[in-house]
């Protein structure tokens, strides 16, 4: 039996529209000329495929698209029941996906694959041509329908699990094996051929496509094991320094993720990149998101000294230094164990930056705050500072880090301390630097008193 003939005897229902149509004077005179026939015959079929679904849109689907905005817009008024609030992700995933369109064109063209063959005296050329493909494609609709409601499912699941794209590593790579079976079988349809006639055929080449496709097929196995271990989302903002990578992910694909910079440029990555290869990832519990800032600063080691008792008791007499001198004092004792405790004019320096950072209001204070002193080196002492930023906006962070890096360097005069410089002056970075000199303390911030 050829693949586009009908798969079984005539219904009595298809039986009894045949003989109308036989019976119908319109197309016993269309039939009294046989050339136009064989081409009428196939139109008036497909326009009639085309009124079916014009009509299923009409009546049911519309109906039932609206229907669904209506329930997905009272879900979201506070007076909704709960089990309504449930059920809002499938209407969201429906609508989202479209996936009654794709539904709505496939009763059309079986209705069509069937009715050729109700047409008498067709030749069995254009009866099986035109029955194959509207066979094809009703299969493709029906593939594409397939992948929609996996598309449904992974909106669901994400809903429910509370990460995008929960399963989508799965859906993607079930998808495409189901893509290609179904494409294999609408070629062997189209061909009037057995599908395992091809389906030999790519088997004897599989050595072959896996050396070719290697990196598409490990990209597809990555892509599970990102979506199953959760090491990345649409949203996450990723660092991957030896490739130039460091922006916001904005689609995971099925073999490659794509990624925009900061700098408005957009890389495409394969997937198992992300599996193979080291990459940060600064995502956030915040559900504003935020992003890690990382700035150093790298002070003239010989400008650091020990303060004396009526230096700090002058510190502390100003109020923005009055917590930031406790704290340097604390931590100085901490250092000596108990014991007598030197306080640098360094180590007053960093309890300031701790100090600021800790009462800053754009910084997310849930998340680790950190001064860090590097060992002393040639190129002088490297000072790291580490905190969060509450939101994610780009030019706000670039504003703001750019604004708190210009305020470290313009206060360490206050304490005495010189921006290392290499190639200074040696004269000019042997001159001491007066510790709280009265034109310089008025950079100091009064936020950090607070």
């Amino acid at each position: 039996m050829s693949a586009g003939t009908p798969p079984a005897p005539p219904s009595e229902l298809e039986r009894s529209i045949a003989e109308s149509i036989q019976q119908n004077p319109l197309v016993q005179w269309v039939r009294s000329h046989p050339t136009p026939y064989q081409a009428i015959a196939p139109g008036v079929t497909l326009l009639i495929a085309i009124l079916i679904y014009v009509a299923l849109r009409t009546v049911l689907f519309l109906p039932l698209m609206r229907f669904l905005g209506k329930r997905e817009a009272k879900a979201r008024e506070a007076t909704i029941a709960a089990k309504q609030r449930h059920g809002l992700p499938l209407v969201r995933a429906v609508r989202e996906t479209k996936l009654i369109n794709a539904l709505a064109w496939i009763l059309p063209c079986l209705v069509a694959w069937r009715g050729i063959h109700l047409w008498p005296e067709l030749l069995p050329a254009v009866s099986e041509t035109f029955g194959r493909v509207m066979l094809s494609i009703g299969i493709a609709f029906g593939l594409l329908a397939f992948a929609r409601v996996l598309s449904c499912v992974d909106i669901v699941m994400s809903e429910r699990l509370g990460r995008p794209g929960a399963i989508r590593g799965y859906v993607q790579a079930i998808s495409a094996i189901v893509g290609a079976v179904g494409g294999v079988t609408i070629i062997s349809i189209l061909l009037g051929r057995s599908p395992i006639y091809f389906l030999t055929g790519v088997g004897a080449f599989a050595a072959l496509l896996a050396v070719v496709l290697k990196d598409t097929l490990l990209s597809m196995y990555a892509n599970i094991l990102m979506t199953t271990g959760d090491t990345l989302r649409v949203g996450d903002w990723i660092e991957m320094r030896q490739h130039g990578l460091d922006g916001r992910v904005e689609e995971i694909r099925l073999t490659s993720t794509k990624v925009r910079n900061w700098d408005e440029t957009t890389l495409t990555v394969p997937n198992y990149r992300f599996v193979s290869e080291i990459f940060v990832n600064y995502r956030t519990q915040n559900p504003k998101g935020g992003r890690r800032m990382k700035r150093s600063i790298r002070l003239d080691q010989r400008t650091v000294r020990e303060l004396t008792e009526a230096e700090l008791v002058a510190a502390s007499a100003v109020t923005v230094l009055h917590q930031p001198v406790a704290i340097a004092r604390a931590a100085a004792t901490l250092a000596a164990g108990g014991a007598a405790s030197v306080v640098t004019n360094l180590a007053l320096y960093r309890a300031y930056l701790e100090r600021f950072l800790a009462v800053h209001p754009l910084l997310d204070r849930s998340r680790p705050i950190v001064v860090r002193q590097n060992e002393p080196m040639g190129t002088g002492v490297l000072i790291d500072v580490l905190c969060f930023y509450q939101d994610s906006e780009l030019k706000d962070y670039e504003t703001l880090q750019s604004g708190m890096l210009d305020h470290f360097t313009a206060v360490a005069a206050v304490f005495g301390l010189r921006i290392y410089q290499q190639g200074s002056d040696l004269n000019v970075a042997r001159e001491p630097f007066a510790f709280l000199s009265e034109d310089q303390t008025r950079l100091l911030s009064a936020a950090a008193s607070g």
